[in-house]
């Protein structure tokens, strides 16, 4: 077996997107009253299309890989990368009753029209997420007023004000998932006494180190460590001076302090840094094994507009809303029937299953277009089979004697026939007809098979008949001798 190089895609750099300052006629604040350009995110289409893959198609994918024998090996490497994590908060949810008109009793989305304020509803809150409904029972009804609310989902960008990833510093977006109670779907039970689930998953970034394998051109990647440590020195305001103003002007910097979470996007910030410790990976890796990944504030920033073009209701839908005095609703509803947000991101996260699995299939998808993306790769060792050919003479032993005693009884046979001047009968049976059988053998066959017709006695005589091989006039015939009794 021989070796050669075959190559894997890493991310070390990781820049999808980018940021287009907007006309400076639209201005915010500074933190100490004076003003700065805000920008637009403008994110890479790679990353839409992964992230609704993730959601929609539970097959996981492979990064690309070049291994011209299709058998290659990839000692330990480690990459930037996307994790995910659900965490069951049901319990944290918080229980409130009231009276209301119809469209401020249930979060489902609807035109039904009343002013009325004497609907009873049911409403179970958490930090920044809720699912509320009139008091009664799910008869399945699809009648305006007899529509049911069985899941909600609310979109956040900032770590610090989630549920359960406030201690993740490198969480991106979260979003919480709130699912009506069994009991109301299923057992006829009324909406204020079933309470719903909670689910709240993060996607984070992070850094991971795998070993992989690729045989008959089919990948395998095993994981071997997983890390979300932020260097505390990235993710910094940036490019002060453009709008005059030095980096440390004692309002940035205090400003800068505060806002650490990704969901501020007035500032331009330096790159999110991931890390390694040193004193990780130290026996299984050579110190050549990169430890710290960039991640550019368009990719986050990307990443953040794409959630919320799945998992918001769109500005027109707001409008829509506001015209007809309601409160706005910019969250998901399932069943969805607004007109105003067409996607099936409602039905998925009804129908998943499993919403870890789900969303780590998200992070994986994710992962990948990130590495895909990148100019990176890592080296591995490409397998080339040679064959080589090994003869156990052994086995040919008894072949061999066999060919060599069947090749001796043969020439014998040639001999012995030449000797005694026989004719070659080979193809044709005339030799056996003119010289097999002597003229008093043909007459005795020829009788008995004429009286065999007749009499079983007969036929078991030509039946018992001997015939003998004897030397005669002419070489060797064939006699008839005494039939067998």
């Amino acid at each position: 077996m021989t070796s050669s190089a075959g190559t894997l895609q890493v991310a070390n750099y990781v820049s999808l997107g980018r940021i287009r300052p907007d006309d400076v006629t639209n201005i915010l604040p500074f933190p100490d009253g004076r003003e700065m350009d805000p920008s637009t995110t403008l994110p890479d289409f790679r990353l839409t299309g992964a992230f609704f893959d993730g959601l929609s198609d539970p097959s996981s994918g492979n990064t690309r890989f070049e291994c011209g024998t299709g058998n290659c090996t990839w000692p330990l490497y480690t990459t930037a990368a996307f994790c995910s994590r659900c965490n069951d908060v049901s319990k944290l949810s918080i229980k409130q009753s009231g009276k209301a008109s119809y469209y401020n009793a249930t979060d489902y989305y609807t035109e039904y029209q009343t002013s009325s304020g004497g609907w009873s509803y049911t409403n179970y809150t958490l930090s920044y997420g809720h699912i509320m409904h009139f008091n009664r029972k799910n008869d399945g009804s699809n009648s305006p007023d007899r529509m049911s609310v069985l899941l909600t989902a609310f979109m956040n960008r900032d770590y610090s004000t989630s549920v359960s990833f406030r201690d993740l510093n490198t969480t991106v977006a979260t979003l919480l998932i709130m699912r009506a109670g069994d009991g109301y779907q299923h057992e006829n039970v009324s909406w204020e006494d079933s309470p719903p689930t909670a689910t709240e998953c993060g996607l984070y970034i992070c850094a991971k180190a795998y070993q992989a394998s690729a045989n008959n051109g089919v990948l395998s990647e095993t994981e071997i460590g997983t890390w979300a440590i932020r260097e505390r020195r990235s993710w910094r305001a940036a490019d002060h001076q453009k709008h005059g103003y030095q980096p440390t002007h004692q309002a940035w910097e205090s400003y800068d302090e505060r806002s650490l979470s990704f969901a501020d996007h007035s500032v331009f910030r330096t790159d999110l840094q991931i890390v390694i410790p040193g004193s990780e990976l130290s026996q299984s890796a050579g110190a050549e094994v990169q430890r710290k990944f960039n991640v550019t504030q368009a990719t986050i920033r990307g990443l953040q507009a794409v959630m919320s073009s799945m998992f918001q209701v769109s500005g027109d839908a707001v409008k829509a809303y506001q015209s007809y005095d309601r409160p706005v609703k910019g969250f998901l509803v399932y069943p969805n029937n607004n007109p105003y947000f067409d996607n099936d991101v409602p039905d998925i996260l009804y129908n998943s299953t499993n919403l870890t699995a789900t969303f780590a299939n998200v992070a994986s998808r994710l992962t990948v277009q990130l590495r895909d993306s990148s100019d990176a790769v890592h080296s591995g060792l490409e397998e080339k089979f040679i064959l080589h050919i090994q003869v156990e003479w052994s086995f040919f032993v008894l072949l061999i004697l066999t060919l060599v005693l069947g090749s001796v009884y043969f020439v014998g046979i040639l001999i012995q026939t030449h000797r005694l001047g026989l004719p070659a009968w080979k193809e044709s049976t005339y030799p056996v007809l003119a010289y097999g059988f002597n003229e008093q053998t043909q007459s005795r066959l020829r009788v008995a098979e004429q009286a065999a017709y007749r009499s079983r006695a007969a036929k078991r005589d030509r039946d018992g008949m001997r015939v003998a091989l004897l030397d005669a006039e002419g070489g060797y015939r064939l006699i008839a001798g005494e039939s067998k009794p």
